[in-house]
Formats: C-alpha cells, sequence, structure tokens
C-alpha cells in the first residue's frame, strides 16, 4: 500500500512540475505584455567571430518588472548569450538556434530591470545572415522564455570594428 500511495505521490509531483514548466510558456500574463522589437544591427561594436550585433528594444505593458541577465559596460548593455538567442525559421517552419554557443561565457554581472510602462534597449549577437526570418528569444531568471516579433537582419553583414 505504501508502494501505490508513493507512486502516486511521484506520479502527482511530476505532472505539478510539467504543469509550472508549461507556465512559462505562456508568460508574464500573455506574451502581449511584453514587446521585443528588432531596431537594427549596432556595426558599432566587436562581437565575437563572425557574430553580428542586433539591438532590440524591449517594452513592458505588464503590471510586473521585466528582468534579464546582461553584462555591465557602455550602453546599449549586451544581452548574456546563454540567455538571449537568435533563432531562424527553416524551410519546415520550424525555429532553429542561429549562433550556437560552442565556449562558456563569462556569467552575467547584472540584472536588467525594466519596469512597467516603460522600455530599453539592449544588444544580442546573431548571424546577421540572409536568411528570411529570425526572431530573439530572451530569457527571464525565473526561466521563462519571451519571444520578440520576426524581422530581418539587412542584406549586407554589418561589419564589427577592430
Amino acid at each position: 500500500m505504501k508502494r501505490i500511495s508513493f507512486a502516486f505521490g511521484a506520479i502527482f509531483l511530476i505532472a505539478l512540475f510539467a504543469t509550472d514548466a508549461e507556465s512559462c510558456d505562456v508568460p508574464i500574463e500573455v506574451a502581449r505584455e511584453i514587446s521585443i522589437v528588432f531596431v537594427g544591427e549596432d556595426a558599432g561594436r566587436s562581437s565575437a567571430g563572425s557574430a553580428t550585433l542586433g539591438k532590440y528594444r524591449i517594452t513592458n505593458y505588464s503590471v510586473k518588472p521585466f528582468e534579464f541577465a546582461a553584462y555591465r559596460g557602455m550602453p546599449p548593455l549586451r544581452a548574456y548569450p546563454m540567455d538571449a538567442l537568435v533563432e531562424y525559421r527553416d524551410p519546415s517552419g520550424k525555429w532553429v538556434f542561429d549562433l550556437v554557443v560552442l565556449d562558456h561565457p563569462m556569467p552575467a554581472n547584472k540584472i536588467v530591470r525594466v519596469k512597467p510602462g516603460r522600455s530599453y534597449e539592449f544588444v544580442a549577437s546573431g548571424s546577421g545572415g540572409p536568411r528570411e526570418l529570425y526572431r530573439l528569444k530572451l530569457r527571464q531568471p525565473d526561466g521563462c522564455w519571451h519571444y520578440s516579433q520576426p524581422f530581418k537582419f539587412s542584406q549586407r553583414q554589418a561589419k564589427p570594428k577592430q
């Protein structure tokens, strides 16, 4: 009898955690309350390898502050690369990672807090390639992902300054 109740307890906990993880699929009271828009390419700053720094604006229409990890430095701040991922839409319609981070980036040293009703601009790395559609995927410290509106990088590859 103890085994049966233990098994049901374990199943209940697994279901509870699975439901909690799914709640991040519709973050902060519906995704429309957070808007992430591609503003352009930041050609004036260098990025690792052949990556292009895209500039984004996040606007918080929710009643809660929106937070994400970044690095201190010259504005606009650079989002932590493990929490700000650019994806492209492949021919089958699936979203696929644009750049794969092979190294272990330095940990973020700042949490950016966007207050309700405010906007904030930041940069994140992407390939800047000729694919049709891209989107930015931005993770909050609680693990919830938020997605930008689809966008296109310019046809010319932004060259970083050396």
